[in-house]
């Protein structure tokens, strides 16, 4: 257990800092600290510490806030941790994160949570706990979900955040990170909840305040700067889609000259701020060979098939993607190429024409990561069956994983579809359909 500070009040925030969640905490623990709230804050980086936590935090506190963010393939440990959490007295909690979001009706009524932050949690989570330490009615709150009298009730969430505003990580408690340097995206695709969550209007952090925050990691001894977008190359673009070259390379020119002073590391165009395929281009790529420590570059293509890549609403089509790699390959990077197998709507011509691209591509010197398609909540294909991943393309996969051409977690993830679908059915999802009779929108 860790605090950074003593007894200041009544009420104390427990923070779940786990592996899966750590970047979007540390933002949330950022916002707090930059608010200067004054409340004792500890963080817990894993089950058995969370408990041991409160064990000891109970007789300290009156109220004791219990902070969590997790994502939908969480959802099982998430309601096991809740129900012990639960036992504590006097304890509650408030979650956020991308399953809350998608699904604050399950996650109050199935999981037990007490409020659920719907988008994003910056001002929502520090109004909340600024509420309950002042005593005041926090049921106003926008961007809340809370339940009344068996019914959810939704407040209208607030505006977007100006992520300027506020630091990408808890650099206070020694807790770093990747840095977002965009938020929000304005493809849609159908699988993913970025859109839907974030919104589709860009929002960039400017580059002197990305160079204030690189800065601070390299002088503290950090070395490897990476950053989080949903598609790196469309940094400081008008429109989130067309690269704006100008401000690619003046972004990457200036990180660059302050990282050499420090013998930094600038990752680029790979996790977490892979690529889009119609972005990259031979300017694109002059400006990544230029600037970017990373020799690997990481593609999203999907798909094979120019008929699914339109109905998940990718906007791209193979051809862009068999050119990206191309042109990468042609500037001395090594590609991952990202696919999603078992995507809806998928037919045997679908999937033939994705195994002949997936073959294309290792030809190419391509890497594939495999992956299977999760029918997410908060997405419009959140009530489609789960993904399996087709028999021929899984021969393929098996055939050229010992190469070292193909990576991935598609086999664990086809147990997860399978799962969320088993979630769906149990109630324990509680989305589209199911709705209707549980919430009410304020």
């Amino acid at each position: 257990m860790e605090v950074g500070f003593s007894v200041r009040s009544k009420i104390a925030l427990l923070a779940y800092l786990s592996r899966a969640n750590r970047y979007s905490l540390s933002a949330i623990l950022a916002a707090l600290d930059l608010r200067n709230i004054p409340i004792d804050i500890y963080i817990a980086r894993n089950p058995e510490s969370l408990i041991d936590s409160l064990s000891i935090m109970k007789s300290k506190y009156e109220k004791i806030i219990a902070l969590m963010s997790f994502m939908t393939p969480q959802l099982e440990e998430v309601r096991d941790l809740v129900r012990k959490v639960k036992s504590f007295k006097n304890t509650l909690i408030i979650a956020g994160g991308p399953h809350p979001s998608a699904d604050p009706v399950g996650t109050i009524l199935k999981l037990g949570i007490d409020y659920a932050v719907v988008g994003e949690g910056e001002e929502t989570i520090c109004n909340i706990i600024e509420g309950l330490i002042e005593n005041q009615d926090i049921l106003s709150t926008r961007g809340i979900a809370y339940r009344d009298n068996g019914k959810i009730i939704l407040r209208q969430r607030r505006s977007r955040i100006d992520i300027n505003q506020y630091p990408p990580f808890a650099y206070t408690r020694n807790i770093y990170g990747p840095i977002e340097i965009m938020r929000g995206c304005p493809w849609g695709c159908k699988y993913c909840q970025v859109t839907y969550i974030h919104g589709p209007t860009p929002r960039y952090r400017n580059i002197e305040n990305i160079l204030i925050w690189c800065k601070l990691m390299l002088t503290r001894g950090l070395r490897d700067l990476r950053f989080i977008a949903p598609n790196s190359l469309a940094y400081g673009s008008s429109n989130g889609k067309k690269p704006s070259y100008s401000v690619l390379e003046e972004l990457l020119f200036k990180l660059n000259n302050m990282a050499e002073k420090y013998n930094g590391k600038i990752f680029f165009g790979t996790f977490p701020s892979e690529v889009r395929p119609d972005s990259v281009d031979e300017e694109c790529a002059k400006i990544l060979r230029k600037y970017v420590y990373n020799k690997r570059i990481i593609i999203g293509a999907q798909s094979g098939s120019d008929r699914i890549l339109s109905n998940i609403g990718r906007s791209h089509s193979v051809d862009d993607v068999i050119r990206a790699v191309e042109i990468l390959r042609s500037y001395g990077f090594q590609v991952d190429v990202d696919f999603i197998f078992g995507l809806p709507g998928e037919s045997e011509e679908d999937i033939e024409l994705t195994l002949q691209v997936l073959k294309r591509l290792v030809n190419l010197g391509a890497k594939i990561h495999a992956h299977t398609f999760l029918p997410l909540p908060g997405t419009p294909f959140a009530e489609s069956e789960p993904g399996v991943v087709p028999v021929k393309i899984r021969k393929f996969l098996m055939r050229v994983i010992g190469t070292g051409k193909v990576y991935g977690q598609w086999e664990m993830q086809e147990k997860l579809a399978n799962n969320i679908k088993r979630w769906r059915d149990e109630g324990l999802i509680l989305t589209g359909r199911n709705l209707a009779k549980y919430l009410r929108v304020l």
